[in-house]
């Protein structure tokens, strides 16, 4: 096999690492918005469970 035909392993970890930041950045969004969404989600159950007390009451009471 001739010697330039092989990938350096300098510039290997070089991409890896590259990879990796990305990945870590792209989780740490997802996390954000998965939490966001957690809070979205909490508050609209909340609004709901809310609504369905309210409706079980005759108004005025």
């Amino acid at each position: 096999e001739p010697a330039g035909s092989a990938v350096p392993v300098q510039s290997r970890p070089c991409v890896d690492c590259h990879a990796f930041e990305f990945m870590q950045r792209a989780l740490q969004d997802l996390r954000k918005t998965a939490c966001s969404l957690d809070a979205r989600t909490e508050t609209l159950l909340l609004q709901a469970e809310r609504r369905a007390l309210c409706a079980c009451w005759p108004a005025g009471h």
